[in-house]
């Protein structure tokens, strides 16, 4: 009988080959076994049966020490927890002798061990609802141990229940089929996924789901290009992105998307334009829009209408900053804003009359106040001040001197 071709066993073969059966212990095949030197016994047997090869003492020998080995390298790999193996280990012992009842029982055991532990893998994967693999592992413990109850019950639990879904998918499935032919894709939609989950192994309802969601795609598009006809292109650009997860293979989708993300940026490059400018600052205003006007692709009229609103605001601003010098009697700084208003326009409102008012305050304001500085008169002096005082009362120092005039009793 040959050893086993393991490396252990093929190394002490060599080793046994450069032995003889006179070891230096001299100590017996049977003894070595009892005392649970296996390795030693098989090579000893080994080179005892090379030696005697007719002798029934030595075949026996060793095959008492070949089964006592496998036997006690089963018990190690079941102990290290690789119990598959350690069960073709003792088939191994058994097959030298089929009726010895410490390798029948430790057959058993280990039989009963990996049926538990596939049973424990039927009722993980039957929890977490992976029905394929609780039915496998059930029907892998039932092999070890046909006798294992609760994997019986475990695989007629999980047959039923498979039974229940199919019936199931198929509910969803002609739930489906009637939400398409009454239009109402997303219900169409929600069955047919609930179908497919239901029966994995079934093409139709997969099939449907991507029939439906091109539909869908389809509608999404639709309701994207009005809301791009309206001017609301960020909300064109959520549904045309809705439209190409439903169906990649969407090319109106694909090219209202790269259009509405450009109209979409040019709005709000429109917006912080217009905000810019409420807040005075031009040269920000005009860098938004004429950004947004080479940004958008279909309506650079708006950027250019707003553009011009530019001019419009930084008129208004200057006006009323000429109004309020005015009403503030800084005439000449008023002057200053009314001429660089009406630069480059024929009119503003009321402003020329303003402007030409203003040149004429001043203009008689000083001519008034150089006859104060040549009269000697203080009741003449009084009166031209207080001409001056009826229309520029913060002339420069008109107050002190009429407050002078005054006290003195002019």
């Amino acid at each position: 009988m040959k050893v086993p071709q393991s490396p252990l066993l093929t190394l002490l073969a060599l080793a046994a080959c450069a032995s003889s059966p006179e070891a230096k212990t001299g100590r017996s095949v049977d003894w070595l076994v009892d005392h649970g030197q296996y390795a030693e016994a098989v090579v000893r047997a080994a080179a005892l049966l090379e030696s005697q090869p007719a002798s029934v003492q030595a075949q026996e020998a060793h095959r008492r020490a070949t089964m006592a080995w496998h036997l006690s390298e089963g018990r190690r790999l079941t102990f290290d927890g690789a119990d598959v193996e350690a069960l073709e280990a003792f088939g191994r012992a058994r097959d030298l002798e089929p009726l010895n009842p410490v390798v029948v029982s430790w057959i058993e055991k280990t039989r009963r061990k990996l049926s538990r532990t596939w049973l424990d893998r039927g009722l993980e994967a039957q929890s977490e609802q992976r029905l394929d693999d609780a039915q496998e592992a059930f029907e892998q413990s039932l092999a070890f141990n046909p006798e294992e109850d609760e994997s019986a019950i475990g695989l007629a639990a999980v047959s039923l229940l498979q039974a229940y879904r199919e019936t199931l998918g198929e509910d969803y499935y002609d739930e489906g089929v009637r939400a398409v032919s009454d239009w109402e894709y997303e219900i169409a939609r929600s069955r047919f996924g609930a179908s497919s989950k239901y029966r994995p192994g079934d093409p139709k309802p997969e099939r449907r789901v991507g029939e439906v969601e091109r539909e869908l795609s389809r509608k999404r598009t639709t309701q994207a290009i009005v809301l791009e006809a309206d001017g609301l292109h960020a909300a064109a650009r959520n549904d045309y992105r809705v439209a190409l997860v439903l169906d990649p293979e969407n090319a109106m989708a694909e090219a209202g998307l790269a259009r509405a993300r450009e109209e979409a940026t040019a709005d709000e490059l429109l917006l912080q334009g217009r905000m810019a400018i409420l807040r005075g600052e031009f040269a920000t205003a005009r860098d938004y829009l004429e950004r947004g006007k080479e940004t958008s692709l279909v309506r650079k009229e708006l950027f250019d209408e707003a553009l011009a609103g530019i001019d419009d605001a930084r008129a208004a601003k200057t006006y009323q900053k000429a109004l309020d010098l005015e009403h503030d009697f800084r005439y000449e700084a008023a002057i200053a804003k009314f001429q660089e208003l009406l630069e480059g326009r024929d009119y503003y409102e009321d402003a020329i009359s303003r402007l030409r008012t203003l040149e004429d305050y001043v203009s008689d304001a000083a001519a008034l106040y150089a006859r104060v500085e040549e009269s000697q008169d203080p009741a003449e002096q009084l009166q031209l001040l207080r001409q001056i005082e009826v229309f520029w009362p913060e002339y420069r120092d008109i107050r002190e001197r009429l407050q002078a005039l005054e006290a003195a009793g002019a």
